[in-house]
């Protein structure tokens, strides 16, 4: 048929599957005539008025045809994993001759794989409604991207199996839902959510937000991990995870920034990560391990202070209290200008003079007196200068999401712990049952808690290794917490608190630091009780 012969076929046909034949003739047939009578500007001015009508109605159909239906913005190329079949190269091919980059008509016929795709995906025909309230929804509230909106072809699908009778026998949903994110996905039609969204009106359990990728029944989150999260660097972990990690790797951590290389030195494999974890060193490198590991190491530090005041409070309070941390910090000019100097520019300290070398010695003395909290905030704020107690907040709150995230990772520890505690009024009453909001750190071993308790109740040793205290009644303002722990978390081996050699395993760890989570619940078994003017108080707990 000649081109106008099909565009009139075209027009008539009312049979939908032969139109689409006939569009594609159309295509195919203007794209080869526009190839077979390529002229060069002199032939052209050549032709006669009805051959170049011809020539312009015939581009101007070729326009028209792809406005109607365009090509994709991707080529075969850029598929990765989802490379097109030779099914799929030799079926474009019989049907697109255009995809055929063998100039030689006389050689078998090779599959451009430079060309865009012949089909039309989701992203390139439809642009979503930002003031859409579903768009606005899915973009401002969960975070999630959209590609052209809610998509109707999972509502069809899941319509058509439920009309077929074939809901759960043999159609399992949730494995039906995975086939139509591997098909729309891959091929840019749809979003993730877009999809799961709608198969969530059928009654399969989702929830959008950033976490939505780690629950895709039926994989487990290992299964995701090892096949489908493979962002180059950050390999085995999530999208959320992905961009939290880049943050502090590019320096944009507020409250990490100042410990960075800590992080990355203390989290790489040693002899007791791999007697707790069971992985050797190719194992551990190839895991998720050593960046989310960062987090528990980062908690160690005195970034526990504000990462805690954050769990612990709401926003009101929490802003306020690290509004207070900033200006104390700022008030410690001197401090803040030794820091400077060897921790953020990290000048040659031999070019200091005998006096500022003096001065700066002195600041660091004066540092080491501070509050842990006081003190990270110095190195904050000697590091970025304009920071807001705001900014710092809603850091903490991913910090604290990814750090609850990493502790589930490290070995679970029973038994006996230990935790010091200073309070104005004491909280623990017998036979109470509580919830904690933030991370609670504790050793197996209790003399490390009584020391912090003696300090708390202003008990000290004088010249003479003697006990004193200026408190002439024992008050009840330091305690120790004996904990029967059902659910606590080994951090020995990724601690800032424990040496190298506990990490090889040469010596047992000296603090054997373990650390409740956000949520964890006790019951006071037994309330603290007087004691000598020397002793703490005891609070005993168990773990429920």
């Amino acid at each position: 048929l000649t081109i106008k012969d099909t565009l009139s076929k075209f027009h008539g046909e009312s049979d939908t599957g032969k139109k689409r034949q006939l569009f594609s003739q159309l295509s195919n047939a203007t794209w080869k005539w526009i190839k077979d009578n390529k002229k060069d500007a002199p032939s052209l001015a050549l032709e006669s008025k009805g051959e170049k009508d011809k020539r312009a109605s015939i581009e101007a159909l070729s326009k028209a045809l792809a406005r109607v239906y365009s090509s994709s913005e991707r080529k075969s190329s850029d598929l990765g994993a989802a490379a097109l079949s030779s099914r799929e190269k030799k079926f474009i091919l019989e049907n697109l001759p255009s995809y055929n980059s063998e100039q030689d008509e006389t050689r078998p016929a090779q599959f451009d794989a430079e060309k865009k795709l012949p089909w039309e995906e989701g992203g390139t025909r439809y642009k979503p409604n930002l003031s859409n309230s579903w768009i606005k929804n899915a973009v401002e509230v969960l975070k999630m991207p959209v590609v052209s909106g809610p998509s109707g072809t999972t509502d069809r699908m899941f319509q058509a199996i439920k009309y077929l009778g074939v809901w759960n026998n043999p159609v399992v949903p949730v494995d039906f839902r995975m086939s139509l994110l591997g098909w729309m996905l891959t091929s840019r039609d749809h979003s993730f959510h877009e999809i799961m969204a709608v198969a969530k009106t059928y009654g399969l359990a989702y929830e959008g937000g950033p976490d939505c990728y780690k629950n895709i029944t039926p994989m487990a989150e290992d299964e995701l991990r090892n096949n489908v999260c493979n962002s180059p660097g950050y390999e085995r972990l999530f999208p959320d995870e992905v961009q939290y990690h880049k943050s502090i790797d590019n320096d944009n951590s507020l409250l990490y920034g100042p410990v960075k290389d800590t992080l990355n030195q203390k989290t790489q494999h040693n002899p007791l990560i791999e007697n707790q974890t069971g992985k050797n060193l190719a194992a551990y490198n190839d895991s998720e391990l050593p960046k989310m590991f960062r987090n528990v190491t980062a908690y160690t530090t005195t970034a526990y202070q504000i990462q805690n005041i954050v769990a612990n409070d709401g926003k009101f309070v929490a802003t306020q209290k690290i509004s207070h941390l900033i200006n104390g910090a700022k008030s410690k000019a001197n401090i803040i200008e030794a820091f400077t100097y060897y921790y953020v520019d990290r000048k040659d300290p031999a070019a200091l003079s005998a006096k500022k070398k003096e001065a700066y010695k002195q600041a660091f003395v004066q540092f080491n007196g501070l509050s842990f909290g006081l003190q990270h905030m110095v190195r904050v704020v000697s590091f970025n200068p304009e920071v807001t107690a705001d900014a710092l907040y809603e850091e903490s709150l991913e910090h604290n999401k990814q750090t609850d995230a990493a502790m589930k990772k490290l070995p679970r520890y029973q038994g006996k712990a230990y935790r010091g505690e200073a309070y104005l009024k004491n909280p623990y009453s017998e036979g109470k049952s509580f919830n904690i909001d933030k991370f609670w750190s504790a050793s197996k071993k209790d003399s490390f808690a009584d020391n912090y308790a003696k300090k708390a109740r202003g008990i000290t040793k004088d010249q003479h290794g003697q006990e004193q205290t200026s408190i002439q009644t024992p008050l009840l303002s330091g305690v120790v917490l004996e904990i029967d722990a059902s659910d606590a978390k080994e951090v020995s081996a990724i601690t800032v608190n424990e040496k190298d050699d506990v990490k090889s395993m040469a010596v047992n760890p000296r603090l054997d630091e373990v650390v409740f989570l956000p949520g964890a619940r006790f019951q006071v078994d037994k309330a603290a009780e007087k004691v000598a003017k020397f002793e703490n108080p005891v609070v005993k707990l168990k773990q429920i």
